[in-house]
């Protein structure tokens, strides 16, 4: 099996649609979304990215992590969101990522966690 990484960082990318893209490439594992300028990820993006088990959103201008924003994500172990202006974390916002291992959430603007935030993180090793 072939493994494939997209590398889409350094770009300016401000809002990912659900446009169904990674339904086409299955054997998709790392995605590169960093240095960016995303500020919103609609609900279906990563359909089809089942598979994928790394993504980095690192330095871009996310404020929050929606409930069903990373939805498709099954496989995800890494997950980086360093760098952005997360303020909350709600406690569906991982919903769906029990796979996930690392989690950076360094250097954003967090100022509220919600009771649970991380309880659906299952196999959470690094914070």
């Amino acid at each position: 099996m072939v493994s494939i990484y997209r590398r889409l960082n350094n770009n300016e990318f401000t809002v990912l649609e659900a446009t169904g893209i990674f339904k086409k490439l299955p054997q998709l594992r790392k995605i590169n979304l960093s240095n960016n300028k995303i500020t919103d990820i609609e609900e279906g993006v990563f359909e089809g990215a089942a598979a994928v088990n790394e993504l980095l959103l690192t330095s871009n201008r996310l404020e929050n992590v929606r409930h069903k924003m990373l939805t498709g994500l099954e496989s995800l172990k890494t997950l980086m969101l360093r760098s952005n202006r997360i303020s909350c974390v709600s406690n569906d916002s991982f919903t769906g990522l029990s796979s996930v291992r690392l989690l950076s959430l360094y250097d954003n603007q967090i100022t509220t966690v919600a009771p649970g935030a991380f309880d659906t993180l299952h196999s959470l090793s690094t914070l």
